[in-house]
């Protein structure tokens, strides 16, 4: 779609413009064309490059290295029955998506990728490669039933790779001029910068969309359960997660201050993509989208730091720097400077933003109510299809947040017996070591509540107690009796209050865990 705007935006400029539909069109053209009057070729490769270098290094790099302490030390513990592949992860065998030694390797290489992509060494190469590496080491982490969504290190991978991200400020570009190579921009850079907006602006707007008819179907903007939402998710950090604490507690706030925020949010992702294209507005998408984050993270703990570094491309910097220095250019250049493959950046910018738009649209058809569907005959065997929601990754819809408020949650609660006999439960830390992120653990023990074979249900949590055992403080676990499993039934309030039912699942003795003590 990105590519024919250019030459609409040329019929636009030689149409009429009396009529008031074709004035509005050659208006929003002119609009669209503004980057490329304001900021020259050798502006955008300017700006693509520290798009690559800050997000590579801000990123991806953190999030890389994270995968490969999580290869390290959960990966090994993690037995087989407790996966759940998804996507292409379902046609390997168990032995090799649960394989320690090939994870490790592979997010290591990851690692030195990403450091090679920043520096811009044979940039297409590089990040060629790690796209492709990425989309196996930071998928693994999905195959335990958490969709963990930092797809969009991924694509903006593949859009670098494909771009002419390594044209300035990068070794490549220093080799180029010590060998008295062509040096002028190339094209393609403010077109690769559009691609990464664009796919922004996909993550916010089906979570925007998916808001807005769960406010008109189901109350979602209301005050109850936007408590019920936050009240899950601290849930969620007060059990799983040790590093991460929110610092505001907004179930306090007046409803209308409550419904208030939730309709801000709705609407503020809708709007957010579109701001994201133009220039005049891009400013304000800029300050709405790291304002966003920035209350989730206050009030949710969630930080997103895998996307919001990406902010970086919709600021100008090669304008800014020429402000600074008084300058009208950055470098005499123009679109017809070095050649490069424009065709390869479209077929991967359109292949990326067309599958991101169908998933999304797949997953956004769910929370519409079946009696408004088109064709529903056809469409329901799609939507309820177990398969549907295996394809998450590469591509899936991000977090709607209707569905994470539910009044009353079952899940497995694991907890050590102590030497007097009284229980506790197991440390968030432990969760953390042994799973990895808090919403893993969450994820998996809501899971394996939700098992309905007995036999399946116990083995699995027999397995997760082991891998959870390995990591309890040696001083616990030399005084404790051993390890009860619970399944558990709660009520979701502040503070979580006692359980409604409890249902002993499985009762293991210290000897039992740790065969030095038989």
């Amino acid at each position: 779609m990105l590519r024919f705007a250019y030459p609409l935006a040329l019929r636009f400029r030689s149409a009429p413009v009396n009529s008031p539909s074709t004035s509005l069109a050659t208006r929003v053209a002119r609009a669209f064309r503004l980057d490329e009057r304001v900021t020259d070729a050798a502006g955008w490769a300017f700006n693509l490059a520290v798009f690559r270098i800050v997000y590579l290094t801000v990123g991806v790099l953190p999030l890389a290295i994270d995968t490969f302490q999580w290869t390290r030390h959960a990966l090994p513990g993690l037995h087989p029955v407790l996966w759940e592949p998804v996507s292409f992860f379902r046609w390997l065998p168990l032995g090799v998506i649960a394989d320690p030694g090939l994870g490790q390797a592979l997010a290591a290489i990851l690692v030195g990728l990403v450091v090679l992509g920043a520096l811009g060494v044979r940039t297409p190469l590089v990040l060629g490669l790690a796209t492709v590496v990425a989309l196996y080491v930071l998928g693994l982490p999905q195959n335990l039933g958490k969709v963990h969504h930092h797809h969009n290190a991924v694509w903006f991978l593949a859009i670098l790779a494909a771009s002419p991200s390594g044209a300035v400020l990068s070794v490549d570009a220093f080799v180029r001029r010590r060998r008295g190579e062509d040096d002028r921009a190339p094209a393609g850079a403010l077109a690769a910068l559009r691609y990464v907006w664009a796919l922004m602006a996909a993550i916010y707007l089906f979570p925007g969309l998916a808001k807005l008819v769960a406010a008109v179907m189901d109350g979602w903007a209301s005050a109850e359960h936007q408590r019920l939402v936050l009240w899950n998710k601290w849930w969620q950090l007060e059990w799983y997660g040790s590093t991460i604490v929110p610092l505001v507690r907004a179930d306090g706030l007046p409803d209308s201050i409550l419904t208030a925020g939730a309709l801000t949010v709705m609407v503020g992702e809708v709007g957010l993509g579109a701001a994201m294209m133009f220039r005049r507005t891009r400013p304000v998408a800029l300050v709405l989208g790291l304002g966003f984050h920035l209350s989730t993270s206050l009030v949710l703990g969630i930080y997103f730091t895998w996307l919001t570094p990406a902010y970086v491309a919709l600021v100008d910097w090669s304008w800014l720097v020429r402000r600074a220095r008084g300058r009208g250019a950055l470098a005499a250049a123009s679109d017809q400077g070095r050649a490069w493959s424009r065709r390869s950046l479209h077929a991967v910018g359109i292949a990326l933003l067309a599958c991101e738009m169908l998933v999304s649209s797949i997953h956004f058809l769910t929370v519409i109510p079946h009696r408004f569907l088109p064709l529903r005959q056809r469409v329901m065997p799609l939507l309820t299809s177990p398969h549907v929601h295996l394809f998450v990754w590469p591509f899936d819809a991000y977090p709607f947040f209707t569905t994470d408020g539910p009044a009353a949650v079952s899940t497995i609660e694991f907890l050590v017996v102590a030497a007097d006999g009284g229980e506790r439960r197991v440390a968030p830390a432990v969760f953390e070591a042994a799973v990895g992120r808090s919403s893993a653990s969450q994820v998996l023990t809501r899971r394996i509540a939700r098992l309905k074979d007995p036999v399946v249900q116990r083995t699995a949590s027999r397995h997760l107690a082991d891998t959870l055992w390995r990591y309890v403080a040696p001083a616990d676990r030399r005084d404790a009796q051993g390890l009860r499993v619970y399944v558990s039934r709660y009520r979701v309030a502040a503070p979580m209050p006692a359980p409604e039912a409890r249902t002993l699942l499985l009762d293991l003795p210290a000897s039992s865990l740790d065969t030095t003590r038989r």
